[in-house]
């Protein structure tokens, strides 16, 4: 070894590198904030709705349950889309802020 400097930037044999300056983050905009709401909303609904019909249980009928089954079947792919259309929004605005950064 090369001095006792050199040990404390040792973590676990390698050298440690100096993390990178992180990138700055464009804020969220109102459409992003309401599509990821609206994505929380409808899962979190959808899951609410399959847990009442695992405790009201396959017996019961009615209008009532046959509303609460049909809730996990749209509101589950609907929460799928709103998901992939924040993902895509997301990228788009950090794609965005990058080009601009780099000029």
């Amino acid at each position: 070894m090369r001095g006792p400097h050199r040990r404390e930037h040792r973590i676990l044999g390698f050298v440690a590198k100096k993390p990178a300056a992180p990138l700055a983050q464009a804020p969220a905009n109102r459409w992003e904030r309401i599509l990821a709401v609206m994505f929380l909303s409808m899962l979190g609904l959808a899951v609410v709705a399959i847990v009442a019909l695992f405790i009201g249980g396959p017996t019961k009928t009615g209008s009532i349950w046959t509303a609460v089954a049909l809730v996990p079947a749209i509101g589950i792919p609907l929460a799928f889309i709103l998901l992939i259309s924040l993902i895509v929004m997301n990228a788009m605005r950090r794609g965005r802020a990058a080009k601009g950064a780099r000029k």
